[in-house]
């Protein structure tokens, strides 16, 4: 992993600088299967609130009482933000797909991401998520709060320092709205995401 998190910083000098706010998003990994029928595709996103300006590793951060198990890594490789209405567009045929997606909030970029190709760095939760991914089958989706980071361990306190920034990270579940709630925090500023809830 320390050969993993040197690439990372080398790949993200403009979030590697002490005190900045790290770049968070989300991480969807929603599978295509319209009418609830064979997954014909699944496509894998990072949303986030700004623009990338070199590839980047984003590890995903799955919250459990006070640690987090880290889902490492994904990697946006392609520079060029996606157009999600187009997107939503390509896979109409999925009513489910383009109701999730279309009701994400908080991000205004998009970008096409993929598994980290050295599987010697997965986690143990990365090898469980592409493990359900290559089961044809299956059909759930998988979503993460992420962070432009590695880490040494597959395990992650809630509280935390990327590149010299403390930060936090809090997901709640709203109720009234029926929505995952993730944000971010360093000092006084939030980053904040939501999605429709549905299983994970």
């Amino acid at each position: 992993m320390r050969t993993l998190a040197l690439a990372a910083c080398l790949f993200l000098s403009a979030s590697c600088r002490a005190g900045d706010f790290p770049i968070v998003g989300l991480l969807e990994q929603f599978p295509v299967a319209p009418n609830g029928g064979k997954v014909i595709a699944r496509p894998v996103y990072i949303l986030t609130d700004r623009k990338l300006t070199a590839p980047t590793v984003f590890t995903g951060l799955q919250v459990g009482g006070n640690i987090m198990s880290a889902v490492c890594c994904f990697h946006v490789r392609n520079l060029t933000p996606l157009s999600m209405a187009k997107e939503m567009s390509t896979y109409r045929a999925d009513t489910d797909f383009v109701e999730h997606m279309n009701g994400i909030k908080g991000y205004a970029f998009a970008y096409a991401a993929e598994p980290i190709g050295d599987r010697r760095n997965w986690t143990p939760l990365m090898v469980t998520v592409m493990e359900n991914a290559g089961n044809p089958q299956d059909a759930s989706p998988f979503s993460a709060p992420v962070v432009a980071a590695t880490f040494s361990q597959s395990l992650v306190p809630r509280t935390f320092t990327v590149a010299g920034a403390n930060m936090s990270l809090s997901t709640r579940y709203d109720a009234q709205s029926d929505r995952m709630v993730y944000s971010f925090r360093q000092a006084q500023k939030a980053i904040t995401f939501s999605e429709p809830a549905t299983p994970h």
